[in-house]
């Protein structure tokens, strides 16, 4: 791999929204891909084999997903002081146009490898609902924990990995009444709601971070050139 391949981009400078969710796109990207890795471990490991053409189909659909929803919650915190109505809005839609397009990706590449199609059903629907009011809570939470000052990394981990354990079992709950979900499937798509969401939440934190430490070195070189 080179340099530039495993450095991130530098944080967006202040008043950058098109950089800012560059920096963010490429985090959500790495989030996707090792969280897609794990959840093919954890299916692995229940099926006891690889799950060969679906491998593609979820590792597109999975990274589209997660490049979408992160990044248009991202846009709320291009503010300095992020509003839990406007980050909880972009959570409620964003989500379902990211799961919509991701499912659009998986189909697409299972047609390509000429593999099943997945069907498209009322619990599709249905989960689709239950991610946008997970997500738009997230997003208006994410926003309260912003304007902590002193507020650490971990407690974005741990509200995205509690959110995850709530909608992540809601979400199974759906799949294990209504489609007869397979036990494999069922293991995948528990690591991926719960370990995402988590993920997604860092990746926000990291980003309002960086901004913000931007602003700061761009108001100390004014304010050193004034005093010049």
């Amino acid at each position: 791999m080179t340099e530039a391949a495993i450095n991130p981009p530098p944080p967006p400078p202040p008043g950058s929204i098109a950089r800012r969710l560059i920096y963010v796109a490429w985090w959500a990207i790495v989030a996707g891909f090792l969280v897609q890795l794990l959840v093919l471990g954890a299916t692995l490991v229940a099926r006891g084999s690889i799950p060969g053409t679906e491998l593609m189909a979820d590792f597109g659909s999975g990274i589209s997903w997660s490049v979408l929803v992160c990044g248009g919650i991202a846009l709320g915190t291009a503010a300095a002081s992020p509003s839990e109505t406007v980050m909880g809005g972009l959570g409620l839609l964003f989500a379902p146009i990211a799961f919509a397009v991701a499912k659009g990706v998986q189909q697409g590449i299972q047609t390509m490898l000429d593999a099943p199609t997945s069907q498209i059903t009322s619990v599709t629907w249905t989960i689709g609902a239950i991610k946008a009011v997970e997500f738009a809570v997230l997003g208006a939470l994410v926003a309260v924990l912003l304007k902590r000052a002193k507020v650490k990394a971990w407690a974005f981990v741990g509200l995205g990995l509690l959110l995850g354990v709530l909608f992540g079992g809601m979400i199974l709950t759906v799949m294990a009444t209504q489609t007869a979900g397979e036990t494999p499937a069922l293991v995948g798509t528990g690591v991926n709601e719960i370990l995402f969401p988590a993920a997604c939440a860092l990746i926000l934190y990291g980003a309002s971070r960086a901004g913000k430490q931007v602003r700061a070195l761009a108001r100390n070189a004014g304010n050193r050139e004034a005093v010049a």
